[in-house]
């Protein structure tokens, strides 16, 4: 399990010195010392607190995240001026408010911990905050200061292959294998990042691995399904992610109804949200079952359907007080929408969801705002106002510029290459669009500036990594049905 889908990547500069997405390097926060640590300390007056946190730093990594948060909890109760546990409560919570108050308690207490530990609650602070500059050089400082920690280039690794910067994730894990070649979380994340650089015999080869080392974990299962999963291998992934849920069966259900819906199974993936919104382990995975469960119509073409399900999902949202899922219900339902003005009024109300709600951490609102405004660029050209698409380009120039995170960033260059192509300036297109990899619509565009370019070849390459793309997302349900073969549109 990695949903690598769900966000997008990050840079990351030499081992002291971070670069931002612009490519400006950031000063490092500490010097690098002559001679590297063994393992990162664990400062805490508390030694039931101390244990309690090892034992979930171990769940975490198995993917078993609200159990690991419930033993931090534990951790900070026996010891509320523990750095290291309030960290990774805020850095995997899923609650805004507890995010920002455990956030705060770990700043306060990294005063009195270790250098290594103030590092890395600088790094997750980073992250929450928006600060993506701070955070990185505070990451790299810590990997230099504990050089053969194999969790913490684990953790460091993992971050920055879920947000697909599969080289340098793939450089820190394998740093992390020559230091315990079983090491169950490295070899979790190394298949991956080996997939996103489309080594997926290599990839197949380190989850079989991992699976050896943790046979009765279900994220071994579960991570090797989704390997196979974006393989194009489905009905063998979804035996794999039905021996996951053997183990565990609230585990893989959202992974297993992607998995139905990239087949073309509707009906089926949707059972599976269902069954999801009740039974699954992960309270995020609730979450988030909720917003994949409307794109099973739009891969079917049946935007009415879709219409009524978000609605659903963005009342269930707003009922409960989440407003980044609801901003991300009104983003997701504007994205297929025929109608320029109509889209136009969702992602109206998706900023409205978000201003409503305070407590969504300010990195969460960056990097939503720059979807938002992404689309309301293309809607706007859509609806034929080329007023409200220049303000929101600017708007979103203005978002990316400094300490913006890489999905800012790339929104940015979505948001322009599409704007050159409406304006009829492929070549100078080509270059944003590229920025957006893995994104089926930017993937798209770039096919057809190619085209118009002359560049058959180009175009090729794109075309078969697009309809090779199998990922559970919007975009892909927006564009490759039509790459793939014809459906029934149900307008």
């Amino acid at each position: 399990m990695q949903r690598p889908w769900l966000i997008l990547c990050l840079g990351l500069g030499l081992p002291a010195v971070a670069q931002n997405a612009t490519g400006h390097r950031a000063p490092s926060a500490a010097k690098q010392p002559t001679k590297a640590a063994s393992v990162l300390p664990v400062t805490t007056r508390s030694p039931k607190a101390r244990e309690l946190y090892r034992k979930a730093m171990t769940d975490s990594m198995n993917f078993h995240l609200d159990r690991a948060l419930d033993q931090w909890r534990a951790a900070v109760k026996l010891d509320p001026n523990f750095a290291l546990a309030n960290v990774m409560i805020a850095f995997r919570t899923q609650d805004p408010r507890e995010a920002r108050s455990t956030l705060q308690q770990a700043n306060a207490a990294a005063r009195h911990a270790t250098a290594g530990e103030r590092l890395f609650v600088r790094w997750v602070t980073g992250i929450r905050e928006g600060n993506f500059v701070s955070g990185i050089a505070a990451m790299n400082d810590l990997m230099a200061m504990y050089a053969r920690d194999k969790q913490v280039l684990s953790l460091a690794g993992n971050w920055l292959m879920v947000q697909y910067s599969y080289d340098h994730a793939a450089a820190l894990l394998n740093r992390a294998l020559a230091v315990d070649p079983n090491y169950p979380p490295a070899l979790n994340s190394a298949a991956y990042a080996y997939a996103g650089l489309g080594d997926f015999d290599k990839a197949i080869k380190t989850m079989e691995h991992y699976a050896e080392v943790i046979p009765n974990e279900p994220n071994a299962q579960d991570s090797y399904a989704e390997i196979l999963r974006e393989a194009g291998k489905f009905d063998a992934a979804i035996e794999h992610y039905q021996a996951a849920l053997k183990i565990a069966p609230g585990f893989s259900i959202m992974a297993l109804a992607d998995t139905f819906a990239l087949k073309g199974e509707e009906e089926r993936a949707r059972a599976e949200y269902l069954r999801c919104n009740e039974q699954a382990e992960l309270s995020e995975d609730k979450i988030f079952c909720r917003l994949q469960l409307p794109i099973t119509y739009v891969w079917e073409k049946n935007y009415r359907g879709a219409d009524e399900a978000f609605e659903k999902t963005a009342k269930w949202a707003h009922d409960h007080e989440l407003g980044f899922a609801e901003a991300q219900a009104h983003r997701l339902m504007a994205m297929y929408q025929e109608d320029g003005a109509t889209a136009l009024k969702h992602l109206e109300r998706a900023v409205t969801a978000l201003e409503e709600h305070p407590t969504v951490s300010k990195s969460d609102r960056q990097e939503e705002m720059a979807r938002i405004l992404r689309w309301r660029v293309v809607k706007a050209f859509q609806a034929g106002d080329q007023e409200a698409a220049a303000k929101a380009l600017r708007q979103l120039e203005t978002l990316a510029e400094g300490k913006a995170s890489e999905i800012v960033q790339r929104s940015y260059h979505a948001a322009m290459g599409a704007r050159l192509m409406a304006e009829g300036k492929a070549a100078e297109a080509i270059p944003h669009l590229g920025e957006d990899i893995r994104n089926s619509c930017s993937m798209v565009l770039l096919v057809k500036a190619y085209e118009k370019t002359g560049d058959k070849d180009g175009a090729a390459a794109v075309r078969a990594e697009l309809v090779n793309l199998n990922l559970p997302t919007m975009e892909n349900a927006m564009v490759t049905p039509s790459l793939r073969s014809p459906a029934p549109n149900n307008r």
